[in-house]
């Protein structure tokens, strides 16, 4: 599973040193916000056209009843009017999604002594507090789709975030081993420090940090230093000397844990291990005086 990976993100990177196609990731990079827009744009137009559909309902309805009767059969034909666009019930063809007969309210007004009407009121109410008619709720296109995009937005965004770090992780091996072959054997503690915080933000002979670490999540428990030395005699069985110019340090970062955040899909992704071996040098080192 380890090698797969290792050789999908080894394929990716050797792309992504390219710059050819720069324009085109640009592009890409710009088409997801360009959506959001469009999508937006296309939402407020959906709902200015029902408000606009529903306003004009209501103003037919309530002009339909000031000319007939005051029943409930007529006032059933002045519900479905705002809904259906007709006097008779429609079904499901109505004139915007989601509306129905119920959500129309219609209230007269008398006036003092008189059984008749004097004015006929037809709303579509906000909300359900004032007990007449059921609010009607706007559901937008995009809000179904919004959240699998959203995903991908985020996905894009996770994955560059883990070729980053993975080639942060890479480099730190690079920069550990690097300073491995140029100190002496037993400065594993300052090995990790230079690996973790950079050479830069290490200081004294202890290499005590002296900022925050390189990338995140990352620990001395994950690093291995190994020396090895150089076999002088051609003897498997005597120990092999390290020192200046003789062997190879080896660091490996291991068993990092890489947190994916995406939304509704977080996972938390071993990387693979970052291995580099250097052979000893003695850059920075006066050679002892020769007897």
């Amino acid at each position: 599973m380890k090698t797969r990976l290792v050789r999908a993100i080894d394929c990716v990177l050797h792309f992504a040193r390219r710059e050819n196609g720069g324009a085109l990731a640009e592009l890409a990079i710009l088409v997801p916000f360009l959506v959001i827009m469009l999508a937006a744009v296309a939402e407020f137009g959906r709902y200015f056209e029902n408000y606009t559909t529903l306003a004009k309902a209501t103003r037919a309805s309530a002009r339909y009843l000031s000319n007939h009767t005051y029943s409930q059969e007529e006032q059933d034909k002045a519900k479905n009017l705002v809904a259906c666009g007709q006097l008779a019930a429609c079904g499901t063809d109505k004139l915007v999604k989601g509306i129905d007969a119920s959500n129309v309210c219609i209230e007269y007004t008398y006036p003092a002594g008189s059984p008749k009407p004097e004015t006929v009121t037809v709303s579509i109410p906000y909300d359900a507090g004032g007990g007449c008619g059921a609010p009607y709720t706007f559901t937008p296109i995009f809000a179904l789709v919004a959240s699998v995009f959203m995903m991908i937005i985020f996905g894009i965004i996770e994955f560059g975030r883990m070729l980053y770090t993975y080639n942060a992780l890479a480099d730190a091996a690079r920069r550990g081993a690097r300073y491995a072959v140029l100190h002496p054997q037993n400065s594993n503690t300052c090995v990790r420090n230079v690996i973790i915080y950079g050479e830069t933000h290490v200081t004294g002979a202890s290499c005590t940090p002296a900022g925050p670490a390189l990338v995140n999540n990352i620990g001395a428990a994950t690093i291995d230093v190994v020396y090895a030395g150089a076999d002088l005699d051609d003897d498997p069985i005597s120990p092999n000397p390290y020192g200046t110019n003789l062997g190879t340090a080896t660091v490996t970062i291991k068993n990092y844990q890489f947190s994916l955040s995406i939304p509704f899909f977080r996972r938390t992704l071993i990387m693979p291990d970052y291995t580099t071996t250097l052979t000893a040098e003695s850059s920075g080192f006066e050679p002892s005086p020769l007897p």
